[in-house]
């Protein structure tokens, strides 16, 4: 796996939302947390750390194979709710393959 692909899939994938419920479920903070709680806080995770990790693409790599370069505030705020938007979709397909599908 290369650098870019790697970013690639966090950024995309739903590599954020996996990342993100293995934190919540191996930190101890977190894990003490209803089930709920835990699903909310995953998610926001996931959101945050897809918009990190583009930010980082961006700005240090000036390039992402997946998205053209914001230039001004605006497209950045329109690029990032896509990329936090799409990371808590991911979470939310994730979660219901992987903690739903038990339950029946």
């Amino acid at each position: 796996m290369t650098l870019i692909s790697a970013i690639t899939w966090i950024i995309s994938d739903g590599g954020a939302a996996y990342l993100a419920f293995q934190l919540v479920e191996r930190w101890r903070v977190l894990a003490g947390l209803a089930a709920e709680a835990k699903r909310i806080v995953a998610f926001a995770l996931s959101a945050v750390i897809a918009c990190i990790v583009f930010a980082v693409a961006v700005t240090i790599f000036n390039y992402v194979e997946i998205a053209v370069i914001p230039s001004g505030w605006q497209e950045w705020v329109e690029a990032l709710f896509e990329i936090a938007a799409g990371a808590i979709i991911a979470g939310q397909l994730l979660h219901g393959r992987k903690v739903l599908s038990k339950r029946n």
